[in-house]
């Protein structure tokens, strides 16, 4: 577990007080509590990026002490949308270009897997994709690409990612994963090189995102046991809810190739706890972003399909960060980074206002 870190917590603290001036408070919002399930009117107060205060009682309450109120009007404010496993370069486009075209959207986070650019250009293009993905009006947070090359011995690739690889990039600063770790059989198995580049990931603190198409009953068990934590590769009746029976986090997946919602939501539709369903796009190329949306496009989608909108909006926000293990992102309340997007039609799911950290 970690936290996006909190400057000026002390500042913060008087904030959430009322004993200082504070930046920002968005007012008139139809406030999701992700926690509880409810809805109700608030006003929300932001400093230095962060969500001191979400006042539902008095609405009049410390509006005086505040140097900036948006009116939403009676918006729903809910958090951005986090996209729990995709490839920037599957968009075609570069990160920065990717960001320009997915904010729009509401994504305000993504969770991405370099592997494609790895598999020709090895370390370096990973370092690109980290370096081109800093510094923007949205995280691009990176995991390490364990599948280089995918199947060893019968492909030829740009490089060969090891343990050695994994301490090494382990060291950027946005990167808080060991992507998608598709020899499956080669973790159920124990082999060397599987095993060695999961502890290396341990070693670093980092998560370990999985790839299980298929698997159940002991070969499923052996999977979690070697150390992934999550899938995307659900598809077929009764998977989704195997994995998460199995305590596995199930990304549910709308790329561009692959539309797995109905079908994964058919099979979990029933049970009483979903705590460990999330949301990601994978492979989304840029023709259907510009014309769909992006993780919106996949909220509106499970929404489309049964799930509560506020459930839905949950699985693309809070429950991809429990899944990442960031304790501090993907709900709106006091402690928590301010991204959060106003939109007056949950079901469209298009966003009218994007925010990061408050701007």
């Amino acid at each position: 577990m970690r936290k996006i870190p909190t400057p000026n917590r002390r500042e913060l603290l008087q904030a959430a007080l009322g004993e200082i001036k504070t930046d920002l408070a968005v007012i008139n919002t139809r406030y999701l509590n992700l926690f509880t399930g409810e809805e109700y009117l608030a006003n929300v107060f932001i400093h230095k990026g962060f969500v001191v205060h979400v006042e539902k009682d008095d609405l009049n309450e410390g509006l005086s002490n505040v140097r900036q109120l948006i009116d939403a009007q009676h918006a729903y404010i809910v958090p951005g949308l986090i996209d729990a496993h995709m490839h920037v370069e599957s968009s075609m486009l570069t990160p920065r270009n990717f960001a320009e075209a997915v904010i729009p959207h509401g994504t305000t986070t993504v969770i991405t897997d370099p592997h494609e650019v790895a598999n020709v250009a090895g370390e370096e293009a990973v370092r690109y994709m980290h370096d081109a993905g800093a510094d923007l009006p949205m995280r691009q947070w990176i995991n390490i690409p364990p599948s280089v090359p995918a199947v060893p011995g019968l492909e030829e690739a740009g490089a060969v990612f090891d343990a050695s690889v994994v301490d090494r990039l382990a060291e950027l600063k946005n990167v808080i994963g060991l992507a998608e770790v598709m020899d499956y059989k080669g973790v159920e198995q124990g082999s060397d090189r599987m095993m060695d580049m999961i502890e290396a990931a341990e070693r670093n603190d980092l998560y370990i995102q999985g790839h299980v198409p298929g698997e159940s009953g002991r070969l499923l068990s052996a999977y979690l046991v070697g150390g992934p934590t999550t899938d995307h590769e659900t598809r077929a009746p009764g998977e989704a809810k195997n994995k998460l029976r199995a305590g596995m986090y199930v990304d549910a997946r709308e790329s561009s190739m692959a539309k797995n919602i109905e079908a994964i939501w058919n099979d979990v539709k029933d049970i009483p706890w979903r705590d460990r369903l999330a949301l990601c796009t994978d492979d989304r190329e840029a023709s259907d972003i510009l014309k769909t949306g992006h993780m919106n496009d996949v909220v509106r989608q499970i929404i489309k399909n049964g799930m509560p909108p506020i459930e839905a909006i949950r699985a693309g926000s809070l429950h991809v960060a429990e899944e990442v293990g960031i304790t501090n992102l993907g709900a709106i309340a006091p402690g928590y980074v301010a991204d959060f997007l106003l939109m007056h039609d949950l079901e469209a799911s298009d966003p009218e206002k994007v925010f990061l950290k408050g701007n």
